[in-house]
This record gives structure tokens, C-alpha cells and sequence, in this order.
């Protein structure tokens, strides 16, 4: 069976503290004047920098709900989980059917620029001792990051090295995938996002376009929920709200399918990403299909991100 890839994205501020100095005479020269307080406009032009992808350590060693989507210019970020997906078959409540696959997901990202990360993917079932499986080349762009929202759009073509034909047999399937990851922060610690929560990596994906012309055109909308619970610790939760069939859609499919109708479901993923050192980041999710169905199919995943 085909392994359902968990996919799967990830700040410490510092405070100034001022001590009281030593009590002078009036009659001692050369003192220095205390600085004046800083005007609002001086305030937010510190916020922003902040948020300026091009200060290497200082952005990326924040915490993930601040962190920009792509990666600093020269850097380089290692990926890798273990996937775990079950799938049971059932006549009534008798269960029928059960099997549980295991794969790898291997992928890296380099800051071409401070705004360009390029990297690859690679996905693969432990099946039949066989490594075949989809390998993504891809690249995103930050389009925006401030204070309270990131947005970068990414595209990636992927080669499906254990696809199949129209009579079963082993085939190369092409695909392409475009989107935006966008993050928007309603709280100082919540933001609500599309996509993927963080990167780098594919984090948007909301257009799929398959090239063999059999599969229909896709727009998903996912939508996401993440908390920054503590400095080192992300969660987050995600589901896809709508999918529309653009083009070659079968004859009896639906043009749009939403969630919770009965050919939608209710997706969802939980995850979490936890950093463990300054170059470190362990990763964990769980992913349903459909909740309706959760007890016949799931999928687990475990993992972890370093970063130079």
C-alpha cells in the first residue's frame, strides 16, 4: 500500500535591564547626559528588525511562532521523520483488514538569499525492501514578514517514482504544486495559518497539478491554528476546509467538496515541534483522514529539524 505522508514546518526575546549609577556632585564635569526616551517611531522601528529575515542567529534562534518561513542567506536546514500509518478494513464492526506501513521523509533546505530557500524531499514505504517513492524539488520565496504576519509562496515539482498506470503497473507520475504558507499572529503567542505552520520546506501547496491529465486539477484550502505554549514549545492544528476540482473532473465527482459532507470528512492533523538546543528541533504529529473513520485510519510521525 502506498504510505500517506505525515507532512509535514518550527524565538527568545531579551530584555534590557538599567541599574542605578553612582550619586555625583553637581560640581563634577565631563558627565554624560542620559539618553532620552525613545519616541514611538524609534519603538517600532526596533519591532521591525526584529522580524527582519537577515539577521541570521538573531531571527531563527526565536521562537517558531516569530520565525520567517525561508531560511538565512548561506544557511542550511536538515529534516527527517518516520511515518506510521495504519489502515484497517471492517464488515459491520467486524474488523476484516489491518495494515501498518512505515516509511522515511527526508528533506533539506539552503538559503540561496535571505528571501530564497531551495531544498529537496523524499518519502518512501519500507515495502517489499523497495526505496520508491515521491521526491520534491522545490523552492519558496518570503514575500512578507512582520511582526504580526509571514507570508511566502513556494512551489515544488514532484516525481512519484512508485506511481501507477492505467493498468497497474509501475509508473513515473509528475506532479506540481504551488501555494502560500501565511501565518498571522491574533495573540502574541496564537496565530491562525494557512499552508504549513513553518519552514522551510513546501509550505504551500494549495494548488496541485497533476501532468499525466488522468487526475483532476486541485485548489485546497487548509487552515490551521498555532500556539507558542512556551519559548522551546509550538503546537498546532490543521484541517482542510474546502477542495475544489478545477479541471478533469471525474464524472461523478463533485466540483467542491467541504468538510464534514460525506465525501469530505474532517481531516486532521495535530502536531508539535519542541527545540531542543539552538540547532535542534524535535518534531511530532498525528494525522486523520477523516475523524469519522480515525479507529480504521491514522497515521503517526516522529522526527527532527537542525539548523546551522
Amino acid at each position: 500500500m502506498r504510505l500517506v505522508m505525515v507532512s509535514a514546518s518550527l524565538l527568545l526575546s531579551t530584555q534590557a535591564f538599567a541599574e542605578d549609577g553612582p550619586v555625583t556632585s553637581p560640581t563634577q564635569t565631563n558627565q554624560v547626559p542620559a539618553a532620552a526616551p525613545a519616541t514611538s517611531d524609534q519603538t517600532a522601528g526596533q519591532i521591525s528588525a526584529k522580524a527582519t529575515p537577515d539577521t541570521g542567529d538573531a531571527v531563527w534562534s526565536l521562537p517558531i511562532i516569530d520565525r520567517p518561513y525561508v531560511l538565512p542567506k548561506s544557511r542550511l536546514q536538515a529534516y527527517a521523520d518516520t511515518p506510521i500509518v495504519h489502515t484497517a478494513a471492517t464488515t459491520g464492526t467486524t474488523p476484516t483488514a489491518s495494515d501498518t506501513s512505515f516509511g522515511l521523509h527526508l528533506g533539506a533546505g539552503y538559503g540561496v538569499t535571505d528571501k530564497i530557500t531551495a531544498g529537496l524531499e523524499y518519502s518512501f514505504a519500507f515495502y517489499d525492501f523497495e526505496i520508491k517513492g515521491p521526491l520534491a524539488v522545490f523552492g519558496e520565496y518570503q514575500l512578507l514578514h512582520k511582526e504580526r504576519l509571514s507570508v511566502a509562496a513556494s512551489a515544488d515539482v514532484t516525481f512519484d517514482f512508485d506511481g501507477t498506470n492505467s493498468t497497474g503497473g509501475n509508473a513515473l507520475d509528475v506532479g506540481v504544486h504551488a501555494g502560500v504558507g501565511a501565518r498571522y499572529l491574533v495573540a502574541p503567542k496564537m496565530a491562525v495559518y494557512t499552508g504549513s505552520p513553518y519552514g522551510p520546506g513546501p509550505v504551500g501547496r494549495q494548488f496541485n497539478v497533476p501532468t499525466d491529465g488522468d487526475n483532476a486539477i486541485t485548489f485546497d484550502l487548509p487552515l490551521g491554528f498555532a500556539y507558542q505554549a512556551l519559548p522551546q514549545l509550538f503546537a498546532y492544528a490543521d484541517t482542510r476546509v474546502l477542495q475544489v476540482n478545477i479541471a478533469n473532473k471525474g464524472m461523478n465527482d463533485d466540483t467542491a467538496v467541504i468538510i464534514g459532507s460525506d465525501t469530505g470528512g474532517v481531516p486532521l492533523t495535530l502536531g508539535g515541534l519542541y527545540t531542543l538546543t539552538r540547532v535542534l528541533d524535535i518534531t511530532a504529529a498525528l494525522v486523520s483522514p477523516d475523524l469519522t473513520d480515525f479507529g480504521d485510519k491514522w497515521g503517526v510521525s516522529v522526527g527532527a529539524r537542525w539548523h546551522n
